[in-house]
């Protein structure tokens, strides 16, 4: 129980971040299922942010100087910091024991690479390598447990072991959980990659311990939120702006972006504030006034919700959560906030485990694999 409590915190985290980057891809492109409705209104004043920090110098950016050199995006989780917050420890009971594999954990932080051109759908959208910091075990430890459970081979002189994704890398729909590479380093680092491709890299970058050149300008933009218990960061560069084209034209303002950054802050509240770097502070006001219009308009077709209309019926439940987005304009940045209190998380919680129990057992109804009775998903709010 204890486990599935931090995990089910854990998911929680990662879903409202997901609301909030699934509306920002919405706006910039054009999602067109979505009409418009009563004008927007108008948005919450946010007090702005504090002035970016100096960039970090090589030697003050931790776990990304191991970055993959083609490495476009990163996420990096202080597993202590979570685990420690006082929203996560004000969900579990006082006798609670987090499991031995949970506080192994010290740092992690996953690099993805980037999109890989027609890449087929359930097929590896990306390349990616994860790095985990561990502690409590030896090399030796590590290997032998690894070995009793996976086939052993050699990857760059390095003993390598293959295993289960720790995390489904494909999405909840992926189907089956990846087999990969997993790579003891030394006494507390774990190397993981899909490929023996993309392991070789991330073995030769982890032994040169020079890369993450690319994610200084992220550092420096995720660095306003202080301390926070998960980071990210994105670089976009010119290949990708051309393939998120597509069939419509991208945003003029969207051309002059360059990067952005993600801080999740866990202290009595859960603060979650992403950053898109634009190329003007003009630019910065206008896509945050858009994004705004837009999530207001989509508020006003939830709360009148007309039949056929899908997207709105899908994410109902999180209403709440959704009126709690923020856009504001911090010089040439565009500030997306979510700020929820334990009472918020309980209630999505509570959300999410209602409409667990409306779904049913896969292949209840219909064909196998189907998600259970129609017209059981729970009250809306």
């Amino acid at each position: 129980m204890d486990s599935k409590m931090i995990q089910g915190l854990l998911i929680a985290t990662c879903v409202f971040l997901l609301v909030g980057i699934a509306l920002t891809v919405s706006d910039v492109l054009q999602y067109s299922g979505v009409e418009a409705a009563a004008p927007p209104r108008a948005a919450a004043p946010m007090p702005a942010a504090p002035a970016a920090a100096p960039v970090p110098a090589a030697a003050d950016i931790g776990l990304l100087k191991f970055a993959p050199a083609d490495s476009v995006a990163y996420l990096q989780v202080d597993v202590p910091k979570v685990l420690d917050a006082p929203i996560i420890k004000s969900f579990m009971p006082a006798d609670a024991q987090i499991p031995d594999q949970v506080k192994q954990l010290d740092r992690m932080a996953l690099f993805f690479g980037p999109p890989k051109p027609g890449a087929q759908p359930g097929a590896e959208q990306q390349a990616w390598t994860l790095l985990m910091k561990t502690k409590g075990k030896t090399l030796d430890q590590m290997r032998q447990e690894l070995a009793a459970k996976g086939t052993k081979s050699t990857v760059e002189g390095t003993e390598v072991y293959t295993g289960r994704a720790p995390v489904q890398m494909m999405g909840p729909m992926g189907g089956a959980q990846q087999t990969v590479l997993i790579a003891p380093m030394d006494d507390a680092t774990i190397l993981v990659a899909p490929d023996e491709a993309g392991l070789t890299q991330a073995i030769q970058t982890y032994r040169a311990g020079s890369g993450g050149k690319q994610f200084a300008e992220a550092l420096s933009m995720a660095g306003q939120f202080g301390a926070a218990a998960v980071t990210g960061g994105l670089v976009i560069t010119d290949e990708m702006k051309t393939a998120a084209q597509g069939a419509q034209p991208m945003p003029a303002w969207l051309t002059g972006a360059t990067g952005g950054a993600l801080a999740v802050t866990l202290t009595n509240d859960l603060e979650t504030h992403g950053l898109l770097r634009l190329a003007t502070a003009d630019e910065a006001q206008n896509a945050a006034a858009a994004a705004t219009a837009k999530v207001n308009d989509f508020l006003q077709q939830m709360a009148n919700p007309q039949p056929g209309n899908f997207m709105v019926m899908m994410v109902q439940p999180f209403r709440p959560v959704i009126e709690k987005l923020k856009f504001t304009a911090d010089g040439a940045d565009v500030h997306v906030s979510l700020i929820l209190t334990a009472a918020d998380v309980k209630s999505l919680a509570d959300t999410f485990q209602k409409m667990q129990g409306a779904m049913g057992p896969p292949g209840t109804v219909g064909p196998p694999g189907t998600m259970g009775p129609p017209g059981t998903m729970p009250p809306q709010p």
